[in-house]
């Protein structure tokens, strides 16, 4: 955000939080609101000024006191009788106020100024929407109504308050320690507030008590003590003399049982066990109360008091790692995320040829494979579900068999191995000299979906003829970007390519009707976007997507998905994004010779984006801001 307008809004809301009159806050919210929700200023064709313009205006008048709000006149639809109830609501309905006000402002928005709003920021209005619930607590609103408080509204006293418990009262005590204590000591605090307040008050002469303390020295010598009684609580006098005359315990000596300093003396506590000097244990007048047999067991069983007659064991703990059954374990082990190794693309200069059924054979262009490989790898590390359907895949299938040998064992060259193997049964050999083959993996990330999983992984869409006719297999969805991006997208991906109701069968001097069954295969579900500028293969049209209409950002992509005939939901595991090259256009029309890098964003189970790239050797972590161009869109169990 750029300073001036961070400065300017958070001008407003101190205004807000000085605000003492509910139509002066009425009026800063709906400026506020106003401001933030309109994207042009300045002036309308008819030559009035915007809307915007008028409450800029207005917040800049209020804050440099050229304009007095009390003054304005209020907005529309609020009467006195309104404003009277509001006062006089619970604090609850705060809420619906300022809902109420938003709404006024929503429906006099008028967007249409020439010229654009520096200050448009919507996302402040959902926050002072979720705060003003709170408004009594945090602004000078009710501050008149209840005849005291500060302006503006500061919790600064009852931080201060705790701040005193904290580091005065307890400062010397260990925590934590029995509730009945803490209470003790911290009423002992208030009360003795309470005399120091009391004294300033009404003591203006010396009292019987306090005369040693403020008697002269030259009569001190001549003035008789007389002996403190002390009460410990329990309705008796502590006859100890050291108590008496005013000496506390230093803490050397404490109660076994409740942790009171105590004196060595027998009128102060009394002796337990056979220790003696300063690791003598003793016990204070009140727990000598206790049977002798309980207070012998408690202490040398190692427990310690929880309440009066009631022991807990004290129970050293333990290393979290060391605890199978600790219930927090679980959440350590999902927090951290295994690092993704990075496939090197086939056009690498440090890769050699690999020799795969004596032919050596070279790749280049891999990046489409490698980024399918990346998002894979990265499921098979983050889900254990997952695992053990690549487990049972990898028995039938090479590429699975490829994603769990380097889940295990990282990257090596039977990796390069497998991958130089797989590749060799897509795409064309071109034979070169010394019994060399060049393969060059250029395609798009779609067809080679298609390709390599044949049926095993993804939605498989079988029509049936009722006469019949050879079924029609579909192994690959394709989905609208734009319904994949909705907040109702279960609906539309499904309304796109669910089709329940028989059609005509497009066979040969074929009437019958074919019927469409959908199933998930091996855990996966991978759906490749389209966008519908773009359907007409023969079109030259552009397709750029940075700009406003195409622009898609991580944020926005589904994180699970669960469809009418899909029995689980699916979590998001990546996408496949495509860079096209610098300086070229994005087009679906054949002439296009354009040459672009596929890339693999994996949304891992901490909830971050990692950015794989087969030209780079490590990983990044991106922001979910990042804008990507969608190709495959890829869940799994």
């Amino acid at each position: 955000m750029n300073p001036r307008v961070r400065k300017f809004y958070l001008a407003c809301i101190g205004q807000l939080i000085l605000a003492r009159s509910l139509h002066v806050a009425e009026k800063i919210i709906f400026c506020i609101f106003g401001i933030a929700r309109t994207e042009t200023e300045g002036s309308l064709s008819s030559g009035e000024l915007a809307p915007c313009e008028t409450y800029k205006n207005t917040m800049k008048g209020f804050l440099t006191n050229e304009i007095n709000l009390e003054d304005v006149e209020p907005n529309e639809d609020t009467s006195d009788n309104e404003t009277t109830d509001t006062e006089n609501e619970e604090p609850s309905t705060w809420g619906k106020w300022a809902t109420e006000i938003n709404d006024k402002v929503t429906s006099a928005l008028v967007d249409e100024g020439d010229r654009e709003n520096a200050h448009c920021f919507p996302k402040l209005v959902d926050r002072v929407l979720r705060d003003m619930q709170w408004f009594p607590l945090w602004s000078s609103i009710s501050r008149d109504k209840f005849g005291y408080g500060r302006v503006p509204a500061s919790s600064a006293a009852v931080e201060a308050e705790f701040n005193n418990i904290k580091n005065r009262i307890f400062s010397n005590i260990t925590l934590p320690i029995r509730a009945d204590l803490f209470v003790k000591r911290h009423v002992d605090y208030i009360n003795g507030r309470l005399k120091i307040i009391d004294a300033k008050e009404t003591h203006t002469q010396p009292t019987v008590e306090c005369t040693k303390v403020i008697e002269s020295e030259e009569n001190l010598s001549d003035h008789q003590e007389h002996p403190m009684e002390i009460d410990t609580g329990s309705g008796e006098t502590n006859n100890c003399p050291a108590c008496a005359n005013g000496d506390l315990p230093s803490g050397a000596h404490t109660c076994a049982l409740c942790g009171k300093a105590v004196h060595v003396l027998e009128m102060c506590s009394g002796t337990i066990g056979n220790d003696e000097g300063y690791g003598e244990k003793r016990i204070c007048k009140d727990c000598q109360k206790l049977p002798r047999n309980t207070v012998e067991t408690v202490v040398d069983s190692g427990f310690k008091e929880n309440w009066r007659g009631l022991s807990t064991t004290v129970q050293k703990r333990g290393a979290r790692y060391l605890q199978r059954d600790y219930t927090a374990n679980e959440f350590i082990v999902n927090s951290k995320i295994t690092k993704v190794p990075v496939l090197k693309g086939g056009s690498f200069c440090e890769l050699k040829s690999v020799n795969v059924g004596g032919r050596k054979l070279s790749l280049i262009r891999t990046c489409a494979f490698d980024s399918i490989f990346q998002i894979f790898l990265a499921a098979v590390l983050d889900s254990d579900a997952f695992k053990e359907k690549a487990s049972d895949l990898a028995t039938r299938h090479l590429f699975f068999k490829m994603i769990l040998d380097t889940s295990d064992a990282g990257i090596n060259k039977n990796t390069y191995y497998l991958r130089a193997k797989i590749l060799s049964e897509v795409f064309t050999q071109q034979n070169s000299p010394n019994n060399c083959y060049l393969i060059n993996c250029e395609t798009t990330s779609g067809p080679l979906c298609l390709k390599l999983f044949k049926s095993i992984v993804g939605i498989q869409e079988i029509s049936t003829c009722v006469n019949g006719c050879l079924p029609r297999v579909n192994d690959l969805i394709q989905v609208n970007r734009k319904d994949l991006l909705r907040s109702d997208y279960r609906i539309r991906v499904e309304e796109g390519f669910v089709i329940s109701d028989p059609k005509q069968c497009p066979g040969k001097d074929c009437d019958g009707e074919e019927m469409t069954t959908l199933s998930v295969k091996g855990g996966v579900v991978i759906f490749e976007t389209y966008d519908l500028n773009l359907l007409d293969e023969t079109s030259d049209e552009t397709f750029n997507p940075t700009s406003d209409e195409t622009r898609t950002y991580l944020r926005q992509i589904p994180k699970s998905i669960r469809l009418s005939f899909m029995e689980s939901e699916f979590d998001l595991r990546g996408i496949v994004h495509f860079t096209p090259p610098k300086g070229a256009v994005m087009t679906r029309s054949p002439q296009s010779t354009a040459i672009g890098h596929y890339t693999a964003f994996c949304r891992r189970r901490d909830g971050s984006w990692w950015e794989y790239d087969d030209c780079k050797k490590a990983g990044q972590k991106v922001s979910e801001e990042t804008i990507v161009n969608l190709q495959l869109v890829i869940f799994t169990c």
